[in-house]
């Protein structure tokens, strides 16, 4: 998501571990995959999510210059691994060892951030 890529689910293959990993990149569904011992395709075919779903997916980053906030979808991150920093015109944000700088549209441009506030893998920033 820090790339600005919609992630719509999780594919996982070859582990017993599922409720585990659901619960990391909760809200995201999680499909496990069968093992194939066989030329048998049909129940891997099976096991695959709707692609079609992957576009009710959250958006990776919203801005809502009414509200006054920006938001940054980071499932799979705590709060722990958060960093924010603002300069100028832009935001950065440090999730794990992943970065990204956000432009600021020209009403928020300048403003400081208020707060900020990780929820259900949610950032919110207010200005």
């Amino acid at each position: 998501q820090q790339a600005g890529v919609t992630v719509g689910g999780v594919i996982l293959n070859g582990s017993a571990e599922s409720g585990a990993i659901a619960a990391q990149f909760d809200p995201l569904p999680v499909n496990s995959v069968p093992p194939q011992t066989v030329n048998d395709w049909q129940p891997l075919v099976d096991a695959l999510p709707n692609f079609d779903q992957a576009s009710q997916a959250p958006r990776p980053i919203a801005i809502n210059v009414a509200e006054r906030k920006v938001s940054l979808f980071l499932p799979g991150f705590d709060r722990k691994q958060i960093k924010l920093t603002q300069y100028g015109p832009e935001i950065t944000i440090e999730a794990g060892d992943q970065r990204r700088n956000i432009l600021l549209p020209p009403e928020l441009s300048g403003k400081p951030v208020a707060g900020a506030k990780f929820q259900d893998s949610f950032l919110i920033i207010s200005f």
